[in-house]
């Protein structure tokens, strides 16, 4: 598929995937595009056809580059149609004009292309009135062009190309289409519709051979960590749901799913890190990696984290998920990598996309250059052409890991082999348009509301501008500790906050001001709801109880009162019983330690003062071998609690004390009653 915008390109390619999308026969997708076939033999008026000739036509009238075996097919479909015939003496085909005549996509390829249109014209007034930007209908088209674009199959099999675009504009897309879902469900079914497009011309673009039954036999696929957030529904469903399909098909195609165990200890870091500092006040997202800053902006809480966390063992059940232990280290030096080279290109594509190199990102790249060479130390070697055949390879959601390890893999190995990376976009389409994609139209429309969730998270550029100009305004005096804590945990969740992340040299101070505001105001009424609702709640439950047993307000607050202070009271007792056993208990662990010891010096003792009374060798001997055993015995059994023993001191020791602390409460109590008694009734 052509990367470069020539005048008209945005507009030919978006109203061609609309067009593919019209066309879409599910059960086989590719004779979905005959009658765009049949429609170009038509304008051209072809007397024979050549295939280079004919997917070069292709191209200019859909904006589609079409390889070679994808174009032949399409020929021989359509002259299976009859559509076009096959002369074995040129080795050309020639249209059949009489089948052919009738194919005119111009009346609805008019009627796509005023759809289109419409939602063009929305975006530049959604442009102008919400984020106060200026478009012309050519930026637009471009823009909304790129925005689906960027996440193309093809593109993101590591293929290099101009798809770049500030936060700015992916947000503003990304916000748009948010805006169409909400309040124009008409117009977003056109952007949807052009999504589904984009995945069947994808698909079509990457059908290089026909399907066998032998497709990834013996392949092994490695999960990284994002994917594996996603299969477990950290990043909402749609991430979830697709990711779910593709490795159920990996699955039936008996592909060995692997995940190294370095990449699930860094899984295990990143959720215990959200579990610590999601409900924490001191929450820095500065400091947050972006997968807690996801859960903070969902409104996620620790006890979401945690049942997270624990399902993990049964979702790597569920998918047959196998941790590697690291067994892939070897004295080959022959396939060792240049660890250097590859996270040198990492840091440039992430350099290239406005992604700070912090401590965390540096952590991170070093979990990513271990599994890829992790990858090709299990290769041994071993290099394909094709990624259906033996592979293995890391499955990974990161774009830019995929182009620099391409960008590796072409320099260090044989060009055009399979690297060690592949995106799970690019596998999914693969693996759909091999299987029918008939899931096609779910997968792409999650995939684009995915895509949005990902094009609205702020940079951490952006983010720590903010925070910067955030302490800048406490240092003033002009907001409060308070008020530092709402921005920095509430604010950033805000869509009044977006704007001034997408341009963060624009920042102003003032700015800021009306964003706690807003905030503010946000807070009050929220506040408010709930106390109006409380306040509601007690009216009602007030005036139940008036009606049902004669009682008033006042009693029902006194008696309300009555039973908190009581409630509290048995708590309080409980508490104190609690640690006065936790006392108990930590007293006779170290009484516990010394046990032994005493038990030894006081049995010795008494068989060294026996031995001076027994002058009969044939007693004497025997105990004084008989008794460092036995003592021996009893210490390694307290040591190693066999039968219980130590927990069964360690009951009675706990006991007595308890015991002892009742008798001593006791004994004061009573102490405390006479001396009271005897000032009462002093003696005359």
């Amino acid at each position: 598929m052509t990367n470069v915008f020539q005048s008209n390109k945005a507009d030919i390619i978006l109203n061609t995937y609309a067009l593919a999308k019209a066309s879409w026969l599910e059960d086989d997708f590719v004779s979905s595009f005959v009658p765009m076939v049949a429609h170009l033999i038509n304008k051209k008026g072809y007397s024979t056809i050549d295939a280079d000739i004919f997917a070069s036509d292709f191209e200019s009238e859909y904006g589609i580059l079409l390889p070679s075996y994808p174009a032949i097919k399409l020929l021989s479909i359509s002259q299976k149609k009859g559509l076009i015939t096959f002369d074995e003496s040129t080795r050309l085909w020639r249209p059949n004009l009489v089948s052919l005549s009738d194919f005119d996509l111009t009346p609805k390829k008019n009627f796509l292309q005023n759809g289109i249109e419409k939602v063009i014209a929305e975006l530049i007034n959604y442009g102008k009135d919400v984020l106060k930007e200026n478009l012309n209908e050519d930026e637009a088209k471009k823009l909304l062009y790129s925005f689906i674009q960027t996440n193309s199959a093809k593109i993101l099999n590591g293929e290099f190309s101009d798809y770049k675009s500030s936060f700015k504009n992916r947000n503003l897309v990304a916000s748009f289409i948010f805006f169409l879902k909400e309040s124009r469900a008409e117009l977003f079914e056109i952007v949807k519709q052009i999504t589904v497009g984009r995945l069947l011309v994808d698909a079509l673009t990457m059908t290089e051979q026909e399907e066998t039954n032998d497709d990834f036999k013996n392949s092994t696929v490695y999960i990284d960590t994002r994917f594996f957030l996603y299969l477990i529904g950290f990043y909402g469903e749609y991430r979830e749901n697709a990711s779910i399909d593709l490795i159920d098909k990996l699955i039936s195609k008996k592909v060995q799913l692997y995940i190294f165990k370095h990449i699930y200890d860094e899984i295990n870091y990143t959720l215990s890190g959200c579990a610590k500092w999601i409900d924490s006040p001191s929450y820095d997202p500065e400091k947050a990696s972006s997968a807690l800053r996801y859960l903070k902006s969902c409104g996620k809480d620790k006890k979401y984290v945690e049942s997270l966390i624990a399902s993990i063992p049964t979702k790597l059940k569920r998918f047959k998920i196998t941790i590697d232990n690291d067994s892939w280290i070897s004295d080959d030096y022959s396939l060792q990598i240049d660890r250097d080279e590859l996270t040198s290109f990492i840091k440039d594509c992430y350099k290239n996309n406005d992604i700070i190199i912090t401590d965390r990102v540096e952590e991170t790249i070093t979990y990513d250059v271990d599994s890829i060479e992790a990858i090709y130390y299990h290769r041994n070697g071993t290099e394909t052409y094709n990624i259906n055949e033996k592979n293995v390879f890391l499955l990974t959601t990161n774009r830019n890991l995929v182009f620099a390890c391409k960008k590796y893999h072409n320099k260090n190995f044989t060009k055009n082999t399979i690297p060690a990376t592949i995106s799970d976009i690019f596998l999914g389409t693969f693996i759909w348009a091999r299987s029918g994609i008939k899931c096609c139209e779910n997968i792409a429309s999650e995939k684009l509301i995915a895509d949005c969730y990902s094009a609205m998270e702020p940079t951490q550029y952006a983010i720590n501008k903010f925070c910067s100009h955030v302490l800048e305004l406490q240092k003033r005096g002009q907001i409060t500790d308070a008020e530092v804590i709402a921005l920095k945990c509430y604010g950033l969740q805000t869509q009044a906050i977006k704007p001034f992340l997408s341009e963060p040299n624009e920042y102003d101070y003032k700015d800021l001001h009306d964003v706690l505001e807003e905030i503010r105001q946000k807070t009050i009424v929220t506040e408010k709801s709930k106390f109006d609702k409380e306040k509601s709640d007690l009216e009602n439950q007030i005036a139940e109880l008036t009606e049902k047993y004669g009682i008033t307000e006042k009693e029902f607050i006194k008696y309300k009162a009555m039973a908190v202070k009581y409630a509290k009271e048995e708590n309080d007792k409980q508490e104190a019983a609690v640690a006065e056993l936790v006392s108990f208990a930590t007293k006779a662990e170290d009484r516990l330690k010394i046990i032994p010891i005493v038990i030894n010096a006081t049995v010795n003792i008494a068989v060294q003062i026996a031995l001076c009374f027994v002058s009969n060798s044939w007693i004497s001997v025997p105990l004084r071998i008989l008794v460092p055993v036995i003592s021996l015995i009893l210490g390694l059994a307290l040591h190693f609690n066999w039968l219980n023993i130590k927990d069964a001191i360690k009951f009675r020791l706990i006991f007595m004390y308890k015991k002892k602390a009742e008798n001593k409460k006791l004994s004061d109590n009573i102490k405390t009653f006479l001396s009271e008694s005897s000032k009462q009734n002093p003696k005359k």
